[in-house]
């Protein structure tokens, strides 16, 4: 019974590589051996249920085990993103849905990411304290070790958050790129690059425009 339970294993494994007639191969020989064991194939189907559990079993525990390493594996949805702060705590961007999200990305060697930063501070300073609004400075860097002491010295007292591959679901190629996600966590509209004195109002505008947005309104192409 051992090799027939081996056999059951197989065909109910799910696996992209086997072909469906190596599954009915396996299926054949299943039965054949259970026959011989048994006389008839009475009792067989439990037999593949048992498997069908077991396996499914196994692939539940391995999906944990690879979210525990990785919770952003097989996300599509950037707001299913889990990114992480500075001091290693998570921020699941679920969490923020029905707010307004300004995602800023941006780096420690990036000359026009430090002049940007300012205008942020302002465009932040106009909306006060509404709590349907959130800024969210992301990190690009590769060597995030280097982001500490950046933040100490220039004394960015804001929490920064490491973009964990969300730059790469949002195919930000360049830096500094802005991209703000509406109230039903849909990208609104991004801003590559900046002009410096057309940022403070053109990204408050835009803002205003996300905040005001329904569930019907399109989302903004412009760049």
């Amino acid at each position: 019974m051992e090799a027939v339970r081996h056999y059951a294993d197989a065909f109910v494994l799910e696996d992209p590589k086997t072909a469906e007639p190596e599954r009915a191969k396996d299926r054949a020989k299943m039965a054949e051996l259970y026959r011989k064991e048994k006389g008839n194939e009475t009792g067989l189907g439990d037999l593949v249920l048992q498997a069908y559990d077991k396996t499914a079993a196994m692939a539940l525990r391995r999906t944990e085990r690879q979210r525990q390493r990785d919770p952003n594996a097989e996300v599509s949805d950037p707001m299913q993103f889990t990114i992480s702060s500075l001091d290693g705590s998570p921020l699941r961007l679920a969490s923020l849905k029905g707010k307004v999200i300004v995602l800023d990305f941006w780096a420690t060697w990036c000359g026009p990411c430090r002049a940007q930063h300012p205008l942020y501070e302002e465009v932040r300073k106009r909306f006060g304290d509404r709590d349907d609004i959130v800024f969210l400075p992301i990190n690009t860097d590769e060597d995030t070790s280097a982001v500490k002491p950046f933040i100490e010295q220039n004394k960015w007292g804001r929490a920064i958050w490491f973009e964990d591959g969300l730059g790469s679901l949002l195919r930000v190629s360049s830096i500094p790129t802005t991209i703000i996600i509406d109230k039903q966590g849909k990208i609104f509209t991004r801003m590559n690059g900046f002009v410096p004195e057309k940022f403070v109002d053109q990204l408050t505008e835009r803002i205003k425009e996300a905040l005001d947005a329904g569930p019907e309104m399109k989302a903004d192409k412009r760049g």
